[in-house]
């Protein structure tokens, strides 16, 4: 299931070659913005075992999620989640994205991933090259104060 700027997730469809310790059907494995993973999970894989995902348990993940993020080393983070009993493929009407995200419910948690996302050289190069000048004219994020200035070139914020 592509990505979308609605559901802020993309899921991909696997079936399994042979039985592991999460079950021998296929799974629908999703990623996407912390807070739209989390608001559709139900459960949170702890080694082999699913627990109750309550919302202190989420708000605990958001929190860490926003320490990730922000800060002199900040990092990109995504979600990571199972949908352990997935439609079945011809059930899905994949010709229809808005119909997606009721295809991602149910999810079961599985961790967050952080990465280094600087923007790319040669984008910078080109904005330099067509001597445009970078302001940032609203951010409700303080992290975009702290990292996107040095790291793309940005002159001020207004």
């Amino acid at each position: 299931l592509e990505f979308s700027r609605d559901r802020k997730t993309m899921s991909t469809y696997c079936v399994p070659l042979k039985s592991n310790k999460i079950g021998t059907g296929p799974k629908l494995f999703v990623k996407g913005a912390p807070e739209s993973v989390l608001e559709r999970c139900k459960f949170a894989r702890l080694g082999g075992n699913k627990i109750i995902l309550t919302e202190s348990r989420k708000k605990k993940i958001l929190e860490l999620t926003r320490q990730y993020s922000t800060g002199l080393d900040t990092l990109r983070c995504l979600a990571l989640a199972t949908c352990d009993i997935p439609p079945e493929p011809g059930k899905m009407d994949l010709g229809d994205s808005s119909k997606f995200s009721t295809y991602e419910t149910n999810l079961t948690f599985v961790g967050v991933v952080g990465m280094l996302d600087p923007p790319r050289k040669d984008v910078l190069t080109q904005l330099l090259d067509a001597t445009m000048l970078v302001f940032v004219l609203w951010s409700s994020l303080e992290i975009t104060r702290t990292q996107l200035k040095p790291s793309a070139g940005v002159l001020g914020f207004y």
